[in-house]
C-alpha cells in the first residue's frame, strides 16, 4: 500500500521555497507590530499624564468654586433666603428658636460656626468670653426681666452645661 502523502522533493523543495518566502513576510509584519506597540506605549502614557492633569486641574476649580461661592451673612439663612442681606434672623429672634436651629445645623454653639468639636478657643483679648448665645441669655435674663423669658434662658443655660453669668445694672 503506497501512502497518499507521499512528497517528492521538488514538492518539498517547493514548499520550504515558499516558508522562507512566508518567514519574510511574518518578520516584516512582526517588525511593524512591534513599531506600532512602542507608537501605543508612548501614546498611553502621554495619555495618562494628561488624564493626570486634567484631574488636578478639575480639583482646584473645584476648591475656587467652593471658596468663592456667595455666602450668606446670616448665620441661619441660606443664600436665596438673605436676599436682603440681613445679619440678625427674624426667622429665629428669640434665644430658644436660636439655639434649637444652631443645634439642628450642628453649629458650634460658643461661636456659632460649623461644628469643630471640643475645642473651640473662643476669646475675645486672650480671655475666654462670652458666647453669642450667653450674652443674649444675659440681656435676657438682666435687663428684660420677664419671666416666660427668664425660664427659658434657664433652659438653655442647664443644656448648654454654661453657668449662668449675672449682671447687676448700673445705677
Amino acid at each position: 500500500m503506497s501512502s497518499d502523502r507521499s512528497i517528492t522533493t521538488p514538492e518539498l523543495n517547493e514548499a520550504m521555497e515558499l516558508l522562507a518566502s512566508d518567514d519574510a513576510a511574518i518578520s516584516a509584519v512582526l517588525k511593524a507590530v512591534k513599531e506600532l506597540n512602542k507608537s501605543v506605549q508612548l501614546i498611553s502614557s502621554r495619555l495618562h499624564y494628561l488624564q493626570t492633569a486634567m484631574d488636578t486641574v478639575l480639583d482646584r476649580t473645584d476648591v475656587v468654586l467652593t471658596r468663592t461661592a456667595p455666602k450668606s451673612n446670616c448665620i441661619f439663612c441660606t443664600v436665596e433666603e438673605n436676599r436682603d442681606s440681613h445679619h440678625s434672623c427674624m426667622k429665629y429672634a428669640d434665644l430658644v428658636s436660636r439655639t434649637v436651629q444652631a443645634l439642628r445645623l450642628n453649629l458650634c454653639l460658643k461661636c456659632l460656626k460649623p461644628s469643630h468639636g471640643g475645642d473651640c478657643q473662643f476669646v475675645i483679648f486672650n480671655k475666654p468670653h462670652l458666647t453669642p448665645i450667653q450674652r443674649q441669655a444675659v440681656f435676657i435674663v438682666n435687663e428684660l426681666n420677664i419671666a416666660p423669658i427668664q425660664h427659658q434662658a434657664v433652659f438653655i443655660v442647664n443644656e448648654l452645661n454654661i453657668e449662668p453669668i449675672f449682671f447687676k445694672p448700673s445705677p
